[in-house]
């Protein structure tokens, strides 16, 4: 079985023999007695180097440099006297040769998505790189201005928030103040968007779960989040959770129906203008709520769960029974819309 060099080996041979290509040019008419040295080195060895048929074409184009060594595209000649610069040129074309004969296919697919003059996708595996490893911004700014001193990567950025585009300007005109706190309202229409292909949606209805819930960030202040999340409950495949909204402050919103008003407000025009989807338009409904029993009467605006009339369905006042509040009576009656809208019994 014909054992094949490594890539490694092959560069090492191209760079000896690349020295003595500039001994070539530097010294034309010591090339007889140059040889001779190369063969009596080479016969000491256990095994002799015969340089690939690449390298023997390029050694005998630049002894006679009547052939040109690249496309006349590329516009490199020999008698420019910059000749480092042509045999640069000639050892990266080289290399990528070598790697195209290469058995490792990893090693090939890395140098086809590096050696490209797109650049973005380059970019775009740093950003996904840093994300996945974690990778602090002062890091990756470092890692940024030490590979743009270069000549490769001249174009990159010196910031990493560059390429990670995190220094989007948000328009502080969309930051409501809501007392004692501010809310930013994301978009359920953005998050639609963001679940990528709809093709596989054939439903006339994109029914939609919508969660809310209190998140302390600290233990030593009493600032919070309340996020309003959701996530379309008949979309194929697993759900996707999006953020709709996001309220901050040192204690929830006062009053809930501002806390919801934007979100109210683009759903109603959702359910009338509808959805954009490849199989047609789709029209957008609220299908229910997910929250816990704190989150559920603040957004009813009914008592506390430990309240006497803490029912959510009906006029009836509990009792203090095994350290909880219970309802055992059989005959009551039924909370209505006006009720909710009076706030009966708060």
């Amino acid at each position: 079985m014909t054992s094949h060099p490594s890539k490694s080996t092959k560069r090492r041979r191209f760079l000896e023999d690349l020295e003595v290509t500039n001994v070539y040019i530097e010294n034309p008419n010591q090339n007889s007695v140059l040889f001779d040295n190369i063969l009596e080195t080479q016969n000491t060895t256990s095994e002799l180097i015969v340089p690939d048929n690449s390298v023997i074409n390029i050694i005998s184009d630049l002894i006679e440099p009547s052939s040109p060594l690249i496309d006349e595209s590329k516009k490199v000649t020999y008698a420019s006297c910059n000749t480092s610069s042509t045999l640069e040129t000639v050892e990266d074309d080289f290399i990528l040769n070598v790697s195209s004969t290469d058995s490792d296919d990893g090693d090939e697919t890395i140098l086809s998505e590096y050696f490209t003059d797109d650049r973005d996708p380059i970019l775009k595996m740093l950003c996904h790189w840093a994300v996945s490893y974690n990778i602090t911004n002062v890091a990756l700014s470092d890692l940024l201005k030490t590979l743009k001193k270069h000549k490769c990567f001249n174009f990159f950025p010196e910031d990493a928030r560059t390429v990670l585009k995190t220094n989007k300007h948000i328009d502080t005109k969309q930051v409501q103040v809501i007392t004692p706190g501010i809310y930013y309202h994301f978009g359920t229409k953005i998050g639609l968007k963001s679940l990528g292909d709809w093709s596989q949606f054939h439903d006339e209805t994109i029914k939609i779960v919508i969660g809310i819930d209190g998140l302390p960030l600290t233990k030593s202040s009493q600032s919070s989040f309340w996020p309003i999340l959701g996530y379309v409950r008949n979309f194929p495949g697993k759900p996707k959770i999006f953020l709709v909204g996001l309220y901050w402050g040192k204690e929830k919103a006062k009053d809930s129906n501002l806390f919801l008003k934007y979100m109210v407000d683009e759903f109603k025009d959702l359910y009338k203008i509808g959805f954009k989807t490849p199989h047609g338009t789709k029209k957008v409904v609220i299908e229910l709520f997910c929250c816990d029993a704190p989150a559920k009467s603040y957004i009813l605006k009914t008592k506390g769960h430990s309240g006497f009339f803490s029912c959510t369905r009906c006029n009836v006042e509990g009792v203090y029974l095994d350290n909880r509040v219970c309802f055992p009576d059989r005959e009551f009656i039924k909370k209505t819309h006006l009720d909710f809208i009076n706030r009966t019994h708060e």
